[in-house]
């Protein structure tokens, strides 16, 4: 279970990683200055639905509220022989879990898959 919740982290990580993996960097725009930092995010998600609460989060992260230590990727890199056959594939991935908010107050925080 926990290796699928990885798993389906990284899909969710490379699906917003900008055009260019050499920057390695995530591809979000500036955090905006009036952006809600963690604290007041859990008073805004909290009671919600599972459904409303990933919403609004998706909706943080993909407006740039993230901290800065989020920002940054690095390459995991997988090899793997199926039937004689060599793969290999270079995830990238956050250094650290998903968190929204500023980089002094922020919070760490799951997303359903489907989200």
């Amino acid at each position: 279970m926990i290796l699928m919740l990885k798993i389906i982290r990284i899909s969710i990580v490379t699906i917003i990683i900008s055009g260019s993996i050499l920057g390695q960097s995530l591809n979000l725009p500036s955090r905006p200055e009036n952006a809600p930092t963690g604290n007041k995010l859990v008073r805004k998600i909290e009671g919600l639905s599972l459904e409303n609460r990933d919403s609004i989060i998706a909706s943080e992260i993909l407006s740039g509220n993230v901290p800065a230590f989020v920002r940054q990727i690095v390459p995991i890199n997988f090899k793997q022989k199926i039937d004689e056959k060599k793969y290999s594939v270079t995830y990238f991935v956050t250094a650290d879990y998903l968190a929204v908010g500023s980089s002094s107050d922020y919070l760490y925080t799951p997303m359903a898959p489907a989200t």
